[in-house]
């Protein structure tokens, strides 16, 4: 969040407890997006951002 940078991921296992829980609740997901906001371990321990 500090420097400005954004990073995607792909995570099975996410992915799969996202379908579960949609089934679960009778929904079919046509399309989804997850945002996680937080900063590095540079960012954090010094003020520089550790994945430029």
């Amino acid at each position: 969040m500090e420097c400005g940078q954004v990073f995607e991921f792909y995570d099975n296992a996410i992915e799969e407890r996202q379908r579960r829980i949609a089934d679960k609740a009778g929904f079919v997901i046509d399309d989804h997006s997850l945002y996680l906001y937080g900063v590095c371990s540079g960012m954090r321990n010094s003020g520089r951002c550790s994945k430029k």
